[in-house]
């Protein structure tokens, strides 16, 4: 076969095939990419459908080696993650484009020798179109291609400049779950000591602006699980900043707040029912994105926790029959407490 130098003289059979494919696959691979990378970077419905199980895998295997043990080795498991993240997304838009640029093989050339560019020299004609660094090693060898060039370039620029302000904007809701954690935390951290240190003997006042204050705070912290999935998987080695424990020992003090207090030391719906929602509207997003909740809840609180600093309580029936009315809410915080790789027992240590 001879080729003319803008391409083959003439085409046979299977060349056209492979032709075809490779710029069907290839296409398809970039479109894949981009379309990954706006639902996971500009988009707020959660991972995209590559990288949302990608990072699932990931965090599996994490689990799998911490087993309960080592928080300090699982707490990079997130910036692993996000790592590995970023690398997919290059490989996949460098692994594109250069099926693109394979489906002639005089699409480029060498700049001194005209002669074709080899299957290295498109691979690294295609790794530097799509950072920007203009080289000139290689170059197009028809208008067609550098109309092509110029938009894998537009795709790199765009691509890498889109994903650095997400791992930018990860970084400042990582920031914000800390502070969660440790708002929850600088309150009692377990639910026990949070009604030690409000109660006042007659009621829970000294609680309310806190709790006010929370309901925003986990509103946030839940459009920040839509906006940037692979913060879920953020661990932190201390249980002060471990915002999965402390919002699920949030959880646990407003079954107790809400069900088992009895109505004349009750704190005001207007204080309880916001953040009941806030916990389950997160409960809900978690359970849809991350986890499967658990088939049974963990037993309810004691109401001895209330008991013991003399808070009135209802009957013993009354609050099994309110905690029950938050069954889906505490299966969904029991497997968040276990995919975060901690105990559900330990909402009730602050260490």
């Amino acid at each position: 076969m001879r080729h003319s130098p803008h391409g083959p003289a003439f085409c046979s059979e299977g060349r056209c095939l492979r032709d075809i494919l490779f710029a069907t696959g290839g296409t398809i691979l970039v479109l894949a990419t981009v379309t990954d990378v706006i639902w996971t970077s500009l988009g707020t419905h959660g991972g995209g459908p590559i990288s949302g199980q990608f990072t699932k895998l990931l965090w599996r295997v994490c689990l799998k080696i911490h087993r309960f043990k080592h928080h300090r080795l699982l707490s990079f498991a997130g910036s692993l993650i996000v790592t590995l993240l970023l690398m997919l997304w290059v490989a996949m838009l460098w692994g594109g484009w250069f099926c693109v640029f394979s489906t002639s093989r005089a699409a480029i050339v060498d700049s001194h020798t005209r002669q074709p560019a080899s299957t290295l020299g498109r691979l690294y004609f295609t790794a530097y179109t799509l950072s920007t660094m203009g080289n000139g090693d290689y170059q197009p060898s028809t208008d067609r291609w550098r109309v092509i060039t110029a938009i894998a370039t537009f795709n790199g620029l765009g691509t890498f400049t889109i994903t650095i302000t997400f791992m930018v904007s990860v970084l400042n809701a990582v920031v914000e779950k800390r502070r969660i954690a440790s708002y929850i935390s600088d309150l009692g951290a377990t639910p026990d000591r949070i009604i030690a240190l409000s109660w006042t003997g007659v009621q829970f006042d000294h609680l309310q602006e806190h709790l006010v204050e929370l309901t925003g705070l986990l509103h946030t912290h839940t459009e920040h699980h839509l906006a940037y999935p692979v913060l879920h998987y953020f661990h932190s080695e201390s249980t002060r900043t471990a915002a999965t424990l402390r919002i699920a020992a949030l959880s646990e003090l407003l079954v107790l707040l809400g069900k088992g207090v009895r109505q004349e030391a009750q704190l005001p719906p207007m204080v309880i029912e916001p953040l009941q929602k806030a916990l389950e509207g997160f409960a809900e997003v978690v359970t849809r994105e991350f986890i499967e909740p658990d088939d049974e809840p963990p037993p309810p609180p004691p109401l001895a926790l209330l008991e013991a600093y003399g808070v009135p309580t209802v009957s013993d029936d009354s609050f099994r029959y309110g905690a029950g009315q938050m069954r889906d809410r505490r299966r969904a915080f029991s497997a968040l407490v276990r995919d975060d790789g901690r105990k559900w027992d330990s909402l009730y240590r602050d260490q």
